[in-house]
């Protein structure tokens, strides 16, 4: 939630070459790596308000 008490919404849209290279990039772990990086931003904003 924003400042203004308003919701915002981030899409990521991400293109690989194959169906390979995606799978390689979902069993890596990275997906969770990703997420946890959007959600810190998101907890130091919310002490500041």
């Amino acid at each position: 939630m924003g400042m203004d008490g308003v919701f915002r919404e981030l899409t990521l849209t991400v293109l690989y070459e194959s169906q390979e290279a995606r799978d390689a990039v979902l069993e890596s772990g990275m997906e969770q790596g990703v997420a946890a990086s959007y959600e810190r931003p998101a907890g130091l904003l919310a002490e500041t308000v």
